[in-house]
């Protein structure tokens, strides 16, 4: 009983945790620019610190695709040698698989919004 609901946090983890994590890059990258887009039109300068925040956010929320990769391959790991039942077994290779593609999806999206302010100024 206990591992099954392990085993359940971990695929709602490696399944949610990394689109969780780009949505809330996404969100605060948008703030960000968008502050700064405010305070440079009111005349008020925009400092070099907006692209440094934004990396740093999503420097440190790339954290949760990378640990939600790695638990992905323990749970496809794990289905592979059987340690379940048949049916738990499949569901955690097949959690473990998704959730390794998903990890690699929303860790690209998560560099792709650090690098956006680094090379394209938004600010109209």
């Amino acid at each position: 009983m206990r591992q099954d609901r392990r085993d359940a946090w971990a695929i709602a983890f490696v399944l949610l945790g990394p689109a969780v994590a780009w949505l809330v890059a996404l969100a605060a990258s948008y703030a960000v620019a968008d502050v700064s887009c405010y305070l440079r039109n009111g005349g008020r300068g925009v400092s070099a610190a907006v692209p440094v925040t934004i990396l740093a956010l999503n420097a440190v929320l790339a954290v949760v695709p990378l640990v939600a990769g790695w638990v992905a391959v323990r749970l496809w790991r794990g289905g592979r040698r059987g340690r379940r039942g048949v049916a738990g077994a499949e569901l955690a290779r097949f959690a473990g698989a998704v959730g390794l593609g998903l990890a690699a999806i929303f860790l690209l999206g998560l560099v792709l919004l650090a690098v956006n302010p680094l090379v394209f100024w938004n600010c109209g």
